[in-house]
This record gives C-alpha cells, sequence and structure tokens, in this order.
C-alpha cells in the first residue's frame, strides 16, 4: 500500500505536465486516487474568477477517442469506457452515501456525480455549483468557501478511509 505522501507527490508530478494543481483540491484528488478512483482534470474555484467552482473530472481510459467516429471498433471503445466509468461512479455513489448518512449539509452543497459528453467521462461537483456563476462577487467569495470546504471535507473522509485499509 502506498503512503500518502507518495500518492500526493505523484498528484503533484502528474499536474506539472498541465498545469499546477489547485492547493484547494489536493486533499481530494489525492483522497480519490488513493482509493484507484481516476483523476483527469480539477480545479478548487477561485475567489478572484466569479463563477469558477471546485470539481474534479474522473475518467478511468485514457485512450484517444474519436468522438465523431462511430465505427465498431471506435464504438466497442466508448463502450468499454461506459463500463468502466459506470463501475467508478458506483463505488463514488457508495462513497458519498456514506459520506452523508450522518452529515447535515444544505442540499445545493452536497456533492454529486455530473456525466459529461454522455458517456466519457464525469465530474464531481456539488449540486448547486453552478449557481455561483451569477452571483455579485462579494456573495461568491463566501459561497464559495463553503462549497470548497464540502470539497475538503469529503477529501478527508475518503483519507480516512485508506488509512483504514
Amino acid at each position: 500500500m502506498k503512503s500518502l505522501q507518495t500518492i500526493k507527490r505523484e498528484v503533484i508530478k502528474l499536474n506539472k505536465c498541465t498545469q499546477p494543481i489547485d492547493p484547494g483540491i489536493i486533499n481530494l484528488v489525492v483522497g480519490l486516487r488513493a482509493l484507484n478512483i481516476p483523476t483527469l482534470y480539477s480545479c478548487a474555484g477561485h475567489k478572484e474568477r466569479n463563477g469558477t467552482f471546485p470539481y474534479v473530472d474522473i475518467r478511468e481510459d485514457d485512450s484517444p477517442i474519436a468522438y465523431d467516429d462511430y465505427s465498431p471498433g471506435m464504438s466497442a471503445l466508448k463502450e468499454s469506457w461506459i463500463k468502466k466509468n459506470v463501475a467508478i461512479q458506483r463505488e463514488l455513489i457508495d462513497l458519498l452515501s456514506e459520506f452523508y448518512e450522518t452529515r447535515k449539509v444544505e442540499f445545493k452543497y452536497q456533492l454529486s456525480l455530473h456525466t459529461m459528453l454522455d458517456w466519457a467521462w464525469f465530474r464531481l461537483k456539488s449540486i448547486g455549483a453552478d449557481l455561483l456563476k451569477d452571483m455579485p462577487l462579494k456573495t461568491f467569495r463566501k459561497e464559495l468557501l463553503v462549497y470548497q470546504n464540502e470539497m475538503d471535507e469529503f477529501g478527508s473522509f475518503l483519507i480516512k478511509k485508506y488509512r483504514g485499509k
């Protein structure tokens, strides 16, 4: 079993290829990866950019896909992606159910899964994250902290689960 520090170093190294990982989301990404849930993109939300929100994109397979190719080979690859991603969704739904079993949080802050491109991957974000888009900046900054906290709490929950293994 890898140490959490090793996983964190891997996450930081992996993200140097694209852009640095936001410090406010790293615990959640580490918690997900520790439990073998593959992450793709993430953002903690940014208080200086109204409308941004915390999220983590999750995808099992990174094979090159031609989205407009409907050939039998590409269709089979897409079906394979769907099966893998649905299995991860099941696992995450179980984890989220356990997380919210005793946790009382206003509905809009609760985390849920949102399918992206119908099958390619899915996003973990708060149910009401999109509400941040039309808020006055002062309200946005205050609300963003609550959304960020919910992501961080779920990350801590996942890390505790990993340590308990």
